[in-house]
């Protein structure tokens, strides 16, 4: 795992803000010789259990220094929390020397939408004019156990929370050219 060049794995992100949502494509792109998953399929649950992929979902929250994070990655477990299942994104499978396209579509003015059910930060924030989007990958091994999951139009992966957050890397891009409404204490 130390020998990989992050470097030789790039992200891009195009935000595009309309009157009731800001929307985003992004691309991975993989120079490395390593394939890799990228953690970027977030689901819902139905009370019955049953998990549907969003493809365009995200977490989303205020930083108290005035951040607005928008992240698909293997979120830490808050400390103290037990849990029975982590929240996990499913992967998607990156070969060596391609790339791939997501998207991201969040409701206007922003809100937070958190992995976990922390509350939000007491704030006086009413826009924001810088973004972060945090992207989680690893890189494939090949003893690694995982199972594949029809997702409607693909299929995506699944891997094990105990291996997915020790080897996640994050991939981090900022952007800071528009201002945007933030709802009230993290709600619309």
């Amino acid at each position: 795992m130390s020998d990989f060049d992050e470097s030789a794995v790039r992200l891009q992100i195009e935000w595009s803000p309309a009157k009731d949502h800001l929307s985003a494509t992004y691309t991975v792109e993989n120079k490395s010789p390593e394939a890799l998953l990228v953690f970027d399929r977030l689901f819902r649950t139905a009370r019955s259990g049953e998990r549907t992929v969003v493809p365009d979902l995200a977490w989303r929250w205020l930083e108290a220094d005035g951040r607005y994070i928008v992240a698909k990655y293997v979120a830490p477990i808050p400390e103290g929390m037990l849990l029975e299942a982590p929240e996990l994104p499913y992967a998607r499978l990156l070969p060596s020397g391609e790339h791939l396209t997501g998207q991201v579509l969040l409701p206007l003015p922003l809100d937070e939408h958190r992995p976990y059910a922390d509350s939000p930060i007491a704030r006086e924030i009413s826009t924001i004019d810088r973004l972060e989007f945090w992207l989680g990958y690893a890189v494939a091994e090949s003893d690694m156990q995982m199972r594949s999951i029809d997702a409607g139009d693909e299929s995506v992966l699944s891997v094990d929370f105990g291996w997915a957050k020790p080897r996640q890397r994050l991939l981090r891009v900022t952007s800071a050219d528009m201002e945007l409404p933030v709802a009230a204490s993290g709600k619309p």
